[in-house]
């Protein structure tokens, strides 16, 4: 099984291309930990305004968004 996120061997690449897969591996994981965490949050807010105000600039994720509007229809 594989994903977006598997390096088959680091030895193929170079330093600095090592370097920028790092810096994206982490820009990915923090985007899907705020994406967790903030609709892990939604029973802890009491409408989508106050957890939009809570999230905003904390998750960039669309999806986040529209679950949130369901959840609070």
């Amino acid at each position: 099984m594989s994903n977006e996120f598997e390096v088959h061997n680091f030895y193929d690449y170079t330093v600095e291309e090592l370097k920028e897969l790092k810096e994206e591996f982490i820009g990915r994981c923090d985007s899907a930990i705020g994406y967790k965490e903030s609709l892990d949050d939604l029973s802890n807010c009491k409408s989508l305004k106050e957890w939009e105000k809570k999230w905003e600039g904390e998750t960039d994720d669309e999806q986040a968004y529209q679950l949130a509007q369901e959840y609070y229809k």
